[in-house]
């Protein structure tokens, strides 16, 4: 049978979206590392500024210690430029595919493209904040040079304490403009985190192969003569061997006619904590009621795991077409495509 050209560009979108709904919260814990040792870094230069009344071996220590600490948030802005690159290529391959789609797309695309901007904004913000680093740098090696491994005498004293102060005192200055350089890259970092997390929630409308297969399997299992026993055990023991057969399968549980749980939440452990509890509100278990076929929710955050997951249920009916209950699974998205 012959593969739907748009089918498999929804699928390529959801890889590139999966990707970067991983790649994005990197960046963000990335640019706020950087923040808190750019405030760290902010504190020890006000501090020195604030003691360069006299020359020591202890303010000596201070500068080389501050002066390690840009060399290791040089090392931080690498991995923030690294990561936002390879954001922006996703973010680009993503809108590209979109755009491929058409109409359908478009909000998919919209999306994309302005977590290729802000990736964009993120490499430009590492470039600024390197500036201001190498510029840190040189300025805490002139001020070394003032500090001596002896204190001088008199006025020469006098006239080294203030060309120290005052180089201590444009450190502590490109400090805070490089702390509040940090700040706004790690601002911008969530803003493109949440773009990335609606792009894939953006997508989750479409009705990708990911969907189609879980439907499948769940086809099969509404099949099976374990489930349609509707005895807890026998319905139990098909459902462990569904889920052993397909990692992407979080949990699989059955209610009754009513919307009662009546097997434990089936997952890689048995958890018997929603046995009895009523569901009839849910949508998941409604959807199927009322028309009879297999339904499938859009994406949502699991609550237990964080990820990104669908919920897909059918109806459980006897030979005569009697409705019996509903079979849900739900279903790590990102196992499935990725």
């Amino acid at each position: 049978m012959a593969i739907d050209p748009d089918r498999k560009k929804f699928d390529t979108m959801a890889l590139k979206a999966i990707q970067l709904s991983k790649l994005a919260p990197l960046l963000t814990s990335a640019a706020h590392k950087l923040e808190e040792e750019a405030k760290r870094q902010q504190s020890s230069s006000v501090t020195i500024s604030e003691g360069s009344n006299s020359l020591t071996d202890e303010l000596s220590r201070t500068l080389e210690l501050l002066q390690a600490t840009a060399t290791g948030l040089m090392k931080s802005v690498q991995v923030v430029r690294r990561i936002a690159d390879q954001t922006r290529m996703l973010a680009l391959n993503a809108s590209i595919q979109a755009a491929a789609v058409g109409a359908q797309g478009k909000g998919f695309e919209v999306v994309a493209q302005a977590v290729k901007e802000l990736s964009d904004q993120t490499a430009t913000a590492t470039v600024e904040i390197n500036q201001k680093l190498g510029e840190m740098n040189q300025r805490v090696k002139d001020a070394a040079r003032f500090t001596g491994a002896a204190e001088p005498e008199g006025a020469t004293q006098e006239v080294s304490l203030t060309l120290l102060s005052r180089e201590i005192g444009k450190v502590a200055q490109i400090a805070a403009g490089q702390s509040q350089s940090s700040s706004n890259l790690a601002k911008i970092s969530n803003d493109l985190n949440s773009l990335a997390e609606s792009l894939l929630l953006t997508l989750g409308t479409f009705r990708i192969s990911a969907h189609e297969k879980c439907q499948a399997v769940i086809g099969q299992l509404l099949a099976d003569p374990n489930i349609l026993s509707l005895q807890k055990t026998r319905m139990e023991s098909s459902m462990r061997a569904a889920i052993r057969s397909n990692h992407w399968l979080e949990l699989l549980y059955v209610t009754d006619a009513r919307g009662t749980q009546i097997t434990s939440n089936i997952g890689q452990t048995d958890d018997v904590s929603a046995l009895g509890k009523n569901w009839s509100s849910r949508p998941w278990f409604q959807n199927p009621m009322r028309s009879q076929i297999i339904e499938t929710s859009d994406l949502y955050r699991s609550a237990a795991t964080n990820d990104f997951c669908f919920t897909v249920s059918g109806p459980i009916q006897d030979e005569t077409g009697k409705l019996h209950g509903i079979l849900a699974a739900d279903v790590n998205f990102s196992s499935m495509i990725v």
